[in-house]
């Protein structure tokens, strides 16, 4: 209750909204304005409140109000969108105190003024007085009161408010009020101090009873703390309805880290440049395990570079007794016998010069002796050549995803024709596994008077992952290698 025409505090929360929580609003006093409307009268500026404590009791202002009216009302309007005031405090009163003014109708008596000053005559000799003064002689005629207008005492007395039930209360003046509360037995400013009574301002709801407190024992009783140390044991879970939390101050920083000067931006340009690189690699999985597709290359500038120790006996290897030094005088001679070989070359091969000793007329003995009497029509025919041994470095061949394996080859002074080849595409670094063979089906071989072409063609089922691979033709006809090169298959988009 706040009396009419008395200056009292009051308590106002600031909120700020915007958020995903409502956050106490700090330092806004001075956007804050408060009004208060009196019975049927127009809202009335009474200016702006003051904070109380921004740390301690963050959104915490007051103001002080004095009403005038029967019927009054507050409002505090925030000068920003987004930020809600609401009135807060706890207001204490003495009880049944009335609202009149002091002094006036309906209101508290004053020491010093009527009524009280009426008590002229000390309690205890009231009733005495009131009989002795009742029975005194009357030694004149008397008018009391308003008689004369037709009122009897009673009915007076009544119109003045001295009701029956205010006259038995009379009957508690019986001694004196300060016999009531001896000055023994009474709260002395010592005791009864303005800071312990501070504290029942605390009791703002009901006070727990014992049945509560020894539920409460019996629930701390139930906690178990770590050993050696004063940790309880708790079992943690996920706070899944988030509705009511907030973060406290400490935390106001964290809200708007990124306009902060210690925040770096991400250098989002060279993170799309290291992108755009590693979107390059292409990757093959071998045995479950993927593998960056490399071409390997030679250092040429060696320089910075150093052998472990464990390279220490290569560096020494000839001063080792295991070493054997090479037999040059062999090497020389067998050097001067090489140096004597004449080539020829035909097509892409080097075949050695040689002279044969032919004995014609020991072979023209040997057919006139099969001959003997029966003439024999002798037809010779050249032998289809077969070539032995035949090797060419066949380049590399660059394909692509989603496409047949198509290449073709020409082969000089060899005929190829119904030779069974195959086509071997394998590691470099796994050089015994092949990862696709395409069987002979799928060649076709045509002669000319020069060569051999030789064609492939394969389904896209024959085709390996995006990478770099070494591949051989191999003859089974000769069991050879007849050609040998390198092949680079690249990602490709496929027809939508």
């Amino acid at each position: 209750m706040i009396h009419k025409s008395i200056s009292r505090v009051i308590f106002l929360r600031a909120f700020d909204m915007t958020g995903d929580y409502p956050v106490p609003k700090t330092g806004y006093a001075s956007s804050i304005t408060v009004y208060k409307v009196e019975d049927s009268g127009t809202p009335s500026s009474i200016g702006n409140p003051s904070e109380v404590d921004a740390t301690n009791c963050p959104g915490l202002y007051r103001i002080s109000i004095t009403f005038g009216g029967d019927s009054n009302a507050i409002y505090a309007k925030a000068a920003d969108s987004g930020i809600v005031i609401e009135i807060d405090g706890i207001y204490a009163n003495t009880g049944a105190i009335p609202s009149a003014s002091a002094g006036q109708s309906g209101g508290l008596p004053v020491i010093g003024a009527a009524p009280l000053t009426n008590l002229d005559a000390s309690i205890t000799n009231i009733p005495q007085s009131v009989w002795a003064y009742a029975t005194r002689g009357l030694t004149q005629p008397v008018t009391v009161g308003d008689y004369s207008s037709g009122k009897a005492p009673d009915e007076l007395m009544n119109a003045h408010g001295y009701t029956t039930a205010r006259a038995i209360k009379l009957d508690n003046l019986d001694a004196t009020i300060t016999s009531r509360a001896p000055a023994s037995t009474a709260l002395s400013n010592t005791i009864w101090t303005d800071a312990r009574a501070a504290k029942l301002d605390y009791l703002v709801g009901s006070v727990a009873t014992q049945a509560d407190v020894q539920d409460i024992a019996q629930t701390v009783a139930k906690l178990q703390f770590q050993e050696g140390t004063n940790y309880v044991l708790a079992l943690a879970k996920t706070v899944e309805d988030k509705d009511g939390y907030s973060l406290t101050s400490a935390y106001d920083r964290a809200k708007t880290a990124l306009s902060y000067t210690e925040y770096v931006t991400p250098d989002n340009t060279s993170i799309s440049q290291i992108k755009t690189q590693t979107d390059k690699f292409a990757f093959q999985q071998i045995d479950g395990t993927d593998y960056v597709l490399a071409v390997a290359k030679t250092v040429e500038d060696k320089e910075g570079y150093s052998l472990t120790s464990a390279y220490d006996r290569a560096k020494t290897a000839l001063a080792y007794s295991e070493y054997v030094a090479p037999d040059n005088t062999s090497i020389s001679q067998i050097k001067a016998q090489t140096d004597k070989l004449a080539f020829q070359q035909i097509g892409d091969t080097n075949y050695v010069l040689a002279l044969a000793d032919v004995d014609e007329q020991a072979i023209a003995d040997a057919v006139v002796e099969a001959m003997q009497d029966e003439l024999i029509q002798v037809i010779v025919t050249p032998a289809p050549a077969t070539p032995q041994h035949i090797y060419t470095d066949a380049g590399t061949i660059v394909l692509h995803t989603h496409e047949k394996v198509r290449a073709s080859w020409y082969l000089s002074g060899v005929d190829l024709r119904g030779h069974n080849l195959y086509m071997i595409v394998y590691l470099a670094s796994n050089a015994g596994k092949a990862i696709k063979t395409i069987p002979p089906e799928n060649f076709t071989i045509s002669y000319d008077t020069e060569g051999s072409l030789i064609r492939v063609e394969a389904d896209d089922a024959y085709m390996p992952p995006p990478g770099l691979y070494n591949y051989v033709i191999r003859d089974e006809s000769i069991d050879s290698v007849i050609l040998a090169g390198t092949l680079e298959v690249r990602q490709a988009p496929n027809v939508q």
